[in-house]
């Protein structure tokens, strides 16, 4: 499973990827991890630079939401995407099935990281720890109504 966002990047001169959890799966992303305020100036210009003059290939940058808030004021910028990444819908997809409310982020991507890029299969760790789930906690769509049967 190739996790990158959906989306239509096809046009888009200047591509953001934003990922707090390690999810991108992007070939060609340039990974901006530094917050140093003269690397972040380089970057909006090149950024500016490539928006006015598109290039063939787009310019795909892969960083953090922290480090995307300096450039937050492009986005809706002609040219433009901005990706935000959630390790959920990927959940969803692997399982085909919609997923409870209290099923959080950082828990989604353990049991992503758990089954690893394996097809779905019936000793699949998704489905050995879904099987663990109390039933009734597994449809439980408000946490507070959720509590445990012992």
């Amino acid at each position: 499973m190739s996790w990158s966002a959906p989306g239509n990047h096809l046009s888009a001169s200047v591509r953001i990827i934003v990922d707090d959890l390690g999810l991108s799966r992007v070939a060609d992303a340039e990974s901006v991890t530094s917050p140093d305020v003269n690397l972040i100036h380089a970057l909006r210009e090149r950024i500016r630079q490539r928006l006015r003059v598109p290039l063939p290939e787009p310019l795909v940058l892969c960083m953090s939401s922290a480090i995307y808030q300096r450039f937050a004021n492009l986005e809706g910028q002609p040219g433009l995407t901005v990706e935000r990444l959630s390790p959920r819908p990927f959940l969803r997809e692997r399982l085909g099935c919609p997923l409870p409310v209290w099923l959080t982020d950082p828990l989604a991507v353990m049991l992503l990281a758990l089954a690893g890029d394996h097809a779905a299969t019936e000793g699949d760790p998704i489905d050995r720890i879904l099987a663990l789930i109390d039933p009734a906690l597994a449809q439980c769509q408000d946490p507070r109504d959720c509590r445990p049967v012992f």
